[in-house]
């Protein structure tokens, strides 16, 4: 699964629209909306995602979405 799948699948658990993510990174909407669409990032935008979502980084590097393999 890719890094943008996750992204959405996360944002829809917390109920949560890319806009208030943008706001919770202080970054623009439009950048979010590329991450929703991005197969891959870099770590240190791995790093961000994950805190302000509430996960652990490797959330968005797992195989699939329940699995760590």
């Amino acid at each position: 699964m890719n890094i943008g799948r996750r992204l959405r699948v996360r944002l829809v658990e917390l109920a949560m629209s890319e806009s208030d993510l943008a706001r919770e990174m202080e970054t623009s909407p439009s950048e979010i909306s590329r991450l929703c669409r991005a197969r891959e990032c870099h770590t240190k935008t791995i790093a961000r995602l994950a805190a302000a979502l509430g996960v652990s980084p490797e959330y968005f590097l797992r195989d699939e979405i329940g699995g760590g393999r």
